[in-house]
């Protein structure tokens, strides 16, 4: 594998063939309205910001091409061009997140047990050879999208968590362009510069009483190229228990920064809690020693040809 540094992006020349999860007919058929939305919601976070941020990230602007430059084929590829003050958040990325959380919600409002949709993000996060024929999370398990957010909780839970997760990455790449940060020398120093920018955005979340819950869903998906991230440009915000735990810690130590003054203070905290909760459970499953082997053991258990039945 080899790779170039251009610019601020870091590009793959030479590595292993992923899957086109979607045509190019209709990405490029959501590329000016996610490209439109996802400035105005950069701009929605800044207004909240302190006037110092707001001065700073002013002219920062989102493109969205429909792959990402850095890795056209990679589900979840989220970056930022300090130099050039540019968020790239490729289309099929957002897509792919928007799918994969109508397909968790849809499992959870069925009640069906979701470790098939764990394996389904294992094959496709490490580009397994499974990955090529897999298809995109809601034709891999046959569910219409459609059907699926004519129901009342799959579309308000799945577009909550899409508009959160969301939030999240905007304001985690405002934190890159913030610092200045380019590519780092070692995998420690990204770690670092991936700490910092969550720090950044849970400050910026936080000024907006906005609870980050769409981080479950978020780092449910990319923990499969961890701890080792052979699957994933380097880059590609690695997660370690350190990321997960400082974030959880900000939760639990001052959870009145994350909603409104105005709402249930009693209610508020706990919900906050819980979703300290649940990024805990992401950190136990990846400081399980045999993590590696067990997402192996995940995927021969729950291979493709089971995933339609899954939840039916």
């Amino acid at each position: 594998m080899r790779w170039i540094l251009l610019g601020s992006y870091l590009l793959l020349t030479v590595g292993p063939v992923g899957a086109q999860l979607y045509s190019d007919g209709l990405l490029q058929a959501k590329q000016a309205k996610d490209s439109a939305n996802l400035q105005f919601t950069v701009t929605e976070l800044l207004s909240s910001a302190s006037p110092e941020v707001r001065d700073k990230l002013r002219n920062v602007t989102v493109v969205s091409p429909a792959r990402s430059p850095v890795d056209p084929d990679f589900p979840l590829g989220f970056f930022s061009n300090s130099a050039a003050q540019e968020i790239i958040i490729p289309v099929q990325s957002k897509k792919f997140f928007n799918d994969y959380l109508v397909l968790r919600a849809w499992f959870e409002k069925r009640g069906c047990d979701q470790t098939s949709v764990a394996s389904y993000l294992a094959i496709v996060m490490t580009r397994r050879p499974e990955s090529r024929s897999v298809g995109s999370p809601l034709d891999a398990f046959g569910v219409s999208e459609s059907n699926a957010i004519q129901v009342q909780y799959v579309d308000s839970v799945s577009l909550g968590n899409l508009n959160s997760g969301m939030k999240f990455i905007l304001a985690h790449e405002l934190g890159h362009i913030y610092y200045g940060d380019g590519i780092a020398d070692t995998l420690e120093d990204q770690i670092a510069r991936e700490e910092r920018a969550d720090a950044f955005a849970m400050d910026i979340l936080a000024a907006a009483h906005e609870r980050p819950y769409g981080v479950v869903p978020l780092f449910s998906a990319t923990r499969f190229n961890d701890p080792s991230m052979e699957h994933a440009p380097f880059g590609t915000h690695p997660l370690s228990h350190s990321r997960l735990d400082a974030l959880a810690g900000r939760l639990r130590r001052v959870p009145e920064q994350f909603f409104s003054p105005q709402q249930d203070a009693d209610k508020e905290r706990e919900r906050t809690f819980r979703l300290a909760n649940e990024i805990d459970k992401i950190v136990v499953a990846l400081r399980h020693e045999e993590f590696v082997r067990a997402r192996d053991e995940l995927v021969r258990e729950y291979p493709p040809s089971t995933f339609k039945l899954a939840c039916r």
